[in-house]
């Protein structure tokens, strides 16, 4: 098992650094952990956004899930584009699972009040 840590910054990065993010390489599998600001440039060095096999995320703060979005269109927005990336619905939304998948959830119709 290999781990490449991508950042370690707290809630914003440090000039030059990145929020937390970890890659973990185990028998050609990669998981990205919690891929905060900064962290996309970072991954690139070492691997193929392509290359990502599955993402966890431990919450939804951005600093541990910001560059979710970047690496998402830089799989999807290729010649080539790479297969969606499993989601779990113990740890997503209806919603969340839906737009990781590339689908458009149903918009509410309700309207919030004071």
């Amino acid at each position: 098992m290999k781990v490449t840590v991508l950042g370690k910054s707290p809630s914003w990065q440090d000039a030059g650094g990145a929020c937390s993010g970890y890659l973990v390489e185990h028998d050609g599998f990669r998981l990205l952990i919690d891929p905060g600001y900064a962290t996309l440039p970072r991954l690139l060095t070492v691997a193929d956004a392509a290359e990502v096999d599955a993402v966890l995320v431990s919450h939804g703060h951005p600093d541990h899930c910001a560059d979710l979005n970047p690496l998402l269109r830089a799989r999807a927005f290729r010649d080539d584009p790479a297969p969606a990336l499993p989601t779990s619905r113990a740890f997503f939304s209806r919603s969340t699972a839906l737009s990781l998948s590339g689908t458009t959830p149903p918009r509410s119709t309700r309207v919030a009040t004071r």
